[in-house]
C-alpha cells in the first residue's frame, strides 16, 4: 500500500482480498497503537503517517535481513562458505580495507570477502540492489533502505609556515 497507494492494489498485488489485507493493517495499527495510514476514502491515494513511515523503514530492513539470512541458510546447507560482498572506492580498498581484512579474517576466518571497486552512487545502488552486503562511500544520500554507520572521522587541516602571509590572516 505503501508503493501502491491502495489498499485494492496492494491486496491483488499480495493475492489477497481487500477486506484481508484491511483487517491485517487494522490488527497491526492495534497492536502498535498508532494509525499507520492515512484513508482519504474514494479515490484518494491511501499514504503513510509519519508513525506509518517510521515503521514501513524498519520493516523493509528487516525483510531484507530475513531475505539474507535465508539466502545463508541455503548456502550453508549446500555446504558453501559464506560470501560477504562489499562495494569499495578506491581510496577505501587502499587505506581502509587492508587492516579491516586482516582483522575480519582472524575473527571470521570461514567468510569469504569479496570486494568491487565502486564510486559512492554505484555503492548505494548496490547495496539497495542487493549486489552487496555493504558498501564503503563518502557522504551518502539519505535513504529508507540503506543504513549509513559512520566509521571514521577525517578531518582536514590546512597546513602552513607559522611565518607566512597567509597564517596572519586567521
Amino acid at each position: 500500500m505503501a508503493d501502491l497507494g491502495s489498499f485494492r492494489r496492494a491486496a491483488a498485488e499480495l493475492g489477497y482480498t481487500q477486506s484481508a489485507l484491511s483487517h491485517q493493517v487494522a490488527a497491526l495499527e492495534a497492536a502498535l497503537g498508532w494509525l499507520l495510514f492515512h484513508r482519504p476514502g474514494g479515490r484518494g491515494q491511501v499514504r503513510l503517517t509519519p508513525a506509518g513511515e517510521a515503521v514501513c523503514r524498519r520493516a523493509r530492513r528487516a525483510l531484507g535481513e530475513v531475505e539474507a539470512i535465508a539466502a545463508d541458510a541455503e548456502e550453508a546447507e549446500r555446504g558453501e562458505s559464506v560470501r560477504v560482498r562489499v562495494g569499495v572506492s578506491q581510496t577505501a580498498a587502499a587505506e581502509i580495507m587492508p587492516p579491516a581484512l586482516r582483522s575480519f579474517r582472524d575473527e571470521y576466518p570461514g567468510v569469504e570477502v569479496v570486494l568491487s571497486a565502486v564510486d559512492d552512487s554505484a555503492g548505494a545502488d548496490g547495496l539497495r540492489k542487493g549486489r552487496f552486503d555493504l558498501a564503503f562511500i563518502n557522504n551518502p544520500e539519505p535513504d529508507d533502505v540503506i543504513e549509513a554507520v559512520p566509521m571514521l572521522e577525517d578531518p582536514w587541516v590546512i597546513l602552513t609556515r607559522r611565518d607566512s602571509a597567509i597564517a596572519e590572516l586567521r
